[in-house]
């Protein structure tokens, strides 16, 4: 697959199945276009956030008519931004008749560090997947983790930026490209350039704005 949103398409190409139970704990169905391409395809994503307005949803615009052997106006997908064990705390008419499905990072980047992944805005996804797709070593730790999406999705390898001139152009490129860098990765940043340049620049400050 070419695209991550791919990874969660795949399954609403068609309808399937009338009704499609989802586990979904990283939110990754929230994104604009899986959502407007689902919908497109037939679908009705439906989250599941408070029984009562749920139910009343539920009841009066499927249930009816499925009871009734009419076809709603769309195939109906529960989606619950929570664990895949958490599925089982659904109502048990829908437990019983849907077909269970559960996206998460962990699955669509499986050989990186889940907590790493788990902090970059859904906005570089596509670049992590792209350079995911190339990789075919072991899975990675924390750092290891921090080190690849640094260089595949921010253009960033720390080790090469070992002179003031380089640092100076880093900073502005940075800035002017208005990336949204995780916490963690800027940390293990600063701790990189403060190894290298031990004159008074205020390193934080300047990651920052």
């Amino acid at each position: 697959m070419s695209s991550w949103r791919e990874y969660i398409l795949q399954h609403f190409r068609e309808p399937i199945h009338r009704l499609t139970l989802v586990a979904d704990p990283d939110g990754l169905m929230l994104e604009e276009h899986v959502l407007a391409l689902i919908r497109q395809n037939g679908f009705d994503p439906l989250p599941f956030e408070e029984p009562v307005s749920f139910r009343y949803a539920y009841e009066s615009n499927y249930r009816q008519y499925w009871d009734e052997g009419r076809p709603a106006h769309g195939d109906l997908v529960v989606i619950l931004h929570a664990p895949e064990a958490s599925l089982r705390h659904l109502p048990c008419d829908l437990l019983m008749s849907g077909q269970r499905i559960t996206f998460s990072l962990s699955d669509l980047f499986p050989k990186l560090s889940y907590p790493v992944v788990k902090d970059l805005d859904v906005a570089y996804f596509q670049r992590l997947y792209e350079a995911c797709q190339r990789y075919n070593g072991p899975e990675m730790g924390d750092r290891a983790s921090e080190l690849f999406v640094l260089r595949h999705v921010f253009g960033v390898v720390p080790d090469t930026i070992n002179t003031p001139s380089a640092l100076l152009q880093f900073l502005l490129s940075r800035h002017m490209r208005g990336e949204q860098v995780p916490q963690r990765l800027d940390k293990l940043l600063l701790k990189s350039l403060r190894h290298r340049f031990r004159q008074k620049w205020p390193l934080e400050t300047l990651l920052r704005s």
